[in-house]
């Protein structure tokens, strides 16, 4: 591991060179504990200037180049080698994991294929899959048996319930299609392999990656039926040939409850029109968004024929959104996801069956969401950025029956887990680890825990003052004069709180208050402008010498009370000195005047002090002349 050094007080050696902001000197370390570490091939006792205190140490990450061989080259020998360090297939699905060498394999073959007949081969033609196999069982042949060839080691393509066999077979039966839920897969996958390129961050794929997902191929080949003929069907075309008509009707008929509009509920929904589900008897020209509804086709509806996808989610779009929700624009900004999700939906397909709601999921919605709208469901999908919600939503499923397709997404990591009714574990029998970081659109719309407001609170902070202030420098625009004419001092970019030398808040003011001083001996302080000075006031009197507590002297006690009630003086003594509440002078006078009113066992009784005491208790309260209020002598 190598780090660099900053802020550092003495050894000057580990430092950059200031003369160039540029160079940056790294150092390696070794044998790292939580409070120190130790250089490799650096001679600490030979520094000019020995290290004292403070230092800031900062990982450096070491670039690492990769090396990545032409296609014509790796697709004859796609193995990673010693020698050359390129090439390999990634791993996507570990039971899986002898696949890729036999898909590389298969789409060489297809290659072959559409060169010798200009074409790729029909869905389900068993001439077609005999020819694919033929292709490939000649280049397995062909190939070099060397460690980083392509050739398949025991690949066995006569036998008909063969692994091999199955597999190119299926890849012959769909390679004409075009299925737009892995083409989102694929695009995603795309999407972040070029941002990787452009920003030189993250490790690529390195250097093939297959993906199948044979496991939702039908059994036996489905009816053949000619889609452009059926006008309900003609948009379906790949899909149709695939999984068959029946397949695709009953996909129109689904009626599918999508809680949440946001970044995943936006491409559910996208999916949802391209694959037409909820399309049956659909009708282009109804108001579907938002506005008024059959009541034969409300969610709750018995109606089997007709299907429906109800989209829900109370929260608003913000521009922070249309980075990852591409169904907004600029112009849908403050507008309900929900209702701007559905209007972009129907534009994709015209035909699609959709009804925008904007209520939250939650016990407090059941009058909405009864159990007829439950019971009447499909399927229900998850779109939620919260815990919360999705146990409520899994419940509701776990009672009523309902298949739930549950995801989320928090950052770079994700979940996926669909939840079959007697099949397969529910959403709420695992729990997830805690949230570290508190979604956006919950803090900005609906924060409900203390985590969530000051995560808001730091998002307005820096929206406000910090974004404004990095805004001006990136403009080249001069930061504003204060109140004394100075110009503010420029933020450091590397700085970790960019924001405690760029504010000033009014109510924690720099400048010192103008403030008399009566202590003409102390020097005054120091001012930036001019100011009214006052007039030397009188010197302050003396302290008054007193003696310590312990060799203060008891006061005497006077002639009344050793007469008539000796007891009752000392009884009165004892409390006022040992509770420490009354000064010495406090005492004195109560007891001068007390002579001439009652006696101290009769204040004792009474519980009340003399009128005369009392009226100076409250004067020397109200006053506060002591250093400790004087409280009732009482028992």
């Amino acid at each position: 591991m190598r780090v660099t050094f900053s802020e550092l007080v003495g050894a000057r050696e580990l430092l950059p060179d200031p003369s160039s902001p540029s160079s940056s000197a790294s150092f390696l370390i070794a044998n790292c504990k939580p409070t120190s570490f130790e250089l490799v091939g650096v001679d600490c006792t030979s520094f000019e200037t020995p290290y004292e205190r403070g230092g800031v140490v900062v990982q450096m990450k070491q670039p690492k180049t990769l090396a990545f061989a032409p296609l014509s080259v790796a697709a004859e020998e796609p193995l990673d080698t010693a020698a050359t360090g390129t090439g390999g297939f990634l791993v996507s699905d570990f039971s899986k994991f002898d696949r890729p060498p036999l898909l590389h394999l298969g789409f060489a073959a297809l290659d072959a294929f559409q060169v010798e007949t200009g074409r790729l081969p029909r869905a389900w033609d068993e001439a077609d899959a005999a020819k694919l196999l033929e292709l490939a069982g000649a280049l397995n042949d062909a190939a070099p048996a060397s460690e980083a060839s392509r050739k398949v080691a025991d690949l066995d393509l006569a036998s008909a319930d063969s692994e091999a066999r199955r597999v190119l077979s299926a890849l012959s039966f769909t390679a004409a299609a075009e299925l737009s839920p892995l083409a989102a897969v694929f695009g995603g996958v795309v999407g972040q392999e070029v941002v990787k390129a452009a920003s030189g961050k993250f490790h690529p794929i390195h250097q093939f990656f297959y993906f199948d997902a044979m496991e939702v191929l039908p059994p036996s080949r489905p009816a053949a039926v000619d889609a452009k003929a059926d006008p309900s069907l003609a948009r379906y075309e790949s899909q149709v040939a695939v999984f068959g008509a029946e397949f695709q009707r009953k996909l129109a008929r689904q009626r599918v409850f999508l809680v949440g509009a946001g970044a995943l509920g936006c491409e559910f929904l996208k999916a949802f029109a391209l694959m037409g589900i909820g399309t049956a008897d659909g009708d282009p020209s109804a108001p579907a968004v938002g506005g008024t509804v059959q009541d034969d086709d409300h969610p709750s509806s018995s109606s089997s024929s007709k299907g429906l996808v109800t989209v829900t989610d109370d929260d608003t779009i913000e521009k922070s959104n249309l980075s990852r929700q591409f169904l907004f624009r600029d112009w849908d900004i403050g507008q309900a996801k929900s209702t701007a999700a559905a209007r972009e939906a129907l534009k994709i397909n015209p035909a699609l069956r959709v009804r925008a709601l904007q209520n939250r999921v939650s016990p407090d919605t059941e009058a909405v969401f009864d159990d007829d709208f439950w019971g009447n469901l499909s399927l229900v999908v998850n779109a939620l950025d919260n815990v919360t919600a999705r146990l409520y939503v899994d419940a509701r499923c776990v009672y009523f029956r309902r298949p739930l397709l549950e995801s989320g997404t928090l950052g770079p990591k994700c979940n996926t887990q669909a939840v079959i009714p007697g099949l397969t574990e529910n959403y709420g029998a695992s729990r997830d680890p805690p949230e570290r970081q508190a979604p956006m659109c919950t803090v900005h719309s609906f924060p409900h825990t203390i985590d969530h407001c000051l995560t808001w609170a730091r998002s307005e902070f820096e929206g406000c003052l910090v974004r404004e202030e990095r805004e001006r420098e990136e403009g080249g625009v001069p930061p504003p004069p204060d109140d004394d004419g100075k110009k503010k001092e420029k933020v450091e970019k590397n700085s970790p709180f960019p924001f405690v030398l760029s504010l000033r808040f009014p109510f924690f003011s720099t400048r010192k208050k103008k403030t008399a001083t009566t202590n003409r001996s102390a020097a005054p302080p120091k001012r930036t402008r001019p100011c009214r000075t006052l007039p030397p006031g009188p010197p302050p009197p003396a302290p008054r010498a007193t003696p310590p507590r312990a060799s203060r002297p008891w006061p005497s006690p006077p002639r009344w009370a050793t007469t008539p009630s000796p007891t009752g003086w000392a009884a009165c003594a004892g409390r006022a000195y040992a509770s420490r509440s009354c000064s010495t002078t406090a005492w004195r006078s109560w007891s001068t005047r007390s002579r001439r009113t009652r006696s101290p066992r009769r204040v004792r009784a009474s519980g009340r002090l003399p009128r005369g005491s009392r009226r100076l208790w409250r004067s020397r309260q109200g006053t506060r002349r002591t250093r400790r209020s004087c409280r009732p002598l009482q028992s």
